[in-house]
C-alpha cells in the first residue's frame, strides 16, 4: 500500500515528494534534509539529485505495508533505492534511538549514493557513507566497536552485505564499523579519492577493482589497514587519547562522584541523627526518677 494524497499531504522536498500526515514532523524534516542534500553534494562532488518518495508511517502495520515487510525489528527507517521509497517510522512509536533527522539523512544519502553510481554500492560504504552524512555517533557506539576490537569480533567487510540479517547489537557493531572504515577512508586518501571509487563503480568494476585503481590497494588490502587502524583508535586505551571520550567519561566520573558524596552524605546524616535520638533515649532513663513501691509505717 502507498499511501495516497487524500490521506496524506504531499510536499516538495528537493528532488523528492514527503508524505506525511503529521504536521508537526515536517519542519524537521525539511531541514534535515537540506542539510543533508548539501553535504552530500560536497562529499560526492557534484549535484545529486535523485527522484524519491519520502513516507513517515505513523503505525507499525502501515510501515511493514509500504516496506513488504523486510525490514529488520530494530530498524527505525528503510530505503529501497530501486524504488525510489524511503519509509520511516514516525518519532510517535518510539522504537529507534535515532532522531528523525538523523533518519532522514541516512536515508536520503542511501539514495543519492546508488544515484550517483548507477547501482546498489557495497553494504559497507553504503552504510558509512550514510552514518556519516547524519553525523550518526555516539559514545555506545564507541563501547560496542572497542569491545568488538577487543574481543577479536569486527565483521569482515564482504560480510556487511548480510547485516539486515543480523541482531540489534551485531547489527550496532556492523554500523559502528562502517563508519569507521569509511571516517578512516577520507583521513587517509581525501574525497577525490573517494569520487574516484564511485567512478569506477559507476564504470562497472567491482569493489576490489575500484579500489586497486583508486588508491592502489585490493579489498584484503584495504580492510587489514582500515581494521588496523580501528585497533589504534577504537581501543579501550584509546578512549582516553581521544579527546571527545576523554571529556564524556570525565563528566560521567564527575556524576557519578557528585551522586555518591550525596549518598554518604545523607548516610551520615541518618547515622547522627540515629545516634542523636539514642543518646536522647539514655539520657531520659539516666533522669528519669523511679517509681517508689516501697509500702509507708503504719499500713
Amino acid at each position: 500500500m502507498v499511501v495516497s494524497s487524500s490521506e496524506a499531504a504531499e510536499i516538495k522536498v528537493g528532488s523528492g515528494t514527503l508524505h506525511s500526515r503529521s504536521p508537526q514532523y515536517r519542519a524537521e524534516i525539511t531541514r534535515s534534509f537540506a542539510r543533508a542534500q548539501r553535504l552530500v553534494d560536497s562529499l560526492i562532488g557534484i549535484p545529486v539529485r535523485p527522484h524519491f518518495e519520502l513516507y513517515v508511517a505513523d503505525t507499525k502495520s502501515e510501515f511493514d505495508s509500504l516496506t513488504g515487510g523486510a525490514a529488520p525489528d530494530w530498524g527505525g527507517a528503510v530505503t529501497m533505492p530501486s524504488l525510489g521509497r524511503i519509509v520511516i517510522k514516525t518519532p510517535a512509536l518510539g522504537q529507534q534511538e535515532k532522531s528523525l533527522g538523523e533518519l532522514v539523512a541516512h536515508e536520503y544519502a542511501h539514495i543519492a549514493l546508488h544515484h550517483a553510481v548507477g547501482g546498489p554500492p557495497p553494504r559497507w560504504l553504503d552504510e558509512g557513507f550514510a552514518m556519516l552524512v547524519a553525523t550518526e555517533w555516539r559514545f555506545e557506539d564507541y563501547i560496542a566497536l572497542a569491545s568488538a576490537n577487543l574481543f577479536h569480533q569486527l565483521i569482515p567487510l564482504a560480510e556487511i552485505e548480510r547485516v539486515n540479517a543480523l541482531d540489534a547489537g551485531q547489527a550496532q557493531v556492523a554500523y559502528a564499523e562502517c563508519y569507521a572504515v569509511v571516517t578512516h577512508f577520507f583521513e587517509q586518501y581525501g574525497a577525490s579519492s573517494f569520487r574516484m571509487v564511485l567512478a569506477e563503480l559507476r564504470a562497472g568494476r567491482n569493489q576490489n577493482m575500484a579500489l586497486r585503481r583508486a588508491i592502489g590497494v585490493d579489498m584484503h588490502g584495504f580492510q587489514v589497514e582500515a581494521f588496523t587502524a580501528i585497533d589504534a583508535r577504537f581501543s579501550f586505551l584509546g578512549a582516553f587519547v581521544d579527546s571527545n571520550v576523554f571529556w564524556m567519561a570525565l563528566a560521567g566520573l564527575t556524576v557519578a562522584g557528585f551522586v555518591a558524596a550525596r549518598l554518604r552524605r545523607r548516610r551520615r546524616l541518618r547515622e547522627s541523627e540515629e545516634e542523636e535520638r539514642r543518646d536522647r533515649l539514655a539520657e531520659g532513663a539516666l533522669w528519669t526518677e523511679p517509681t517508689d513501691t516501697t509500702p509507708e509505717d503504719g499500713a
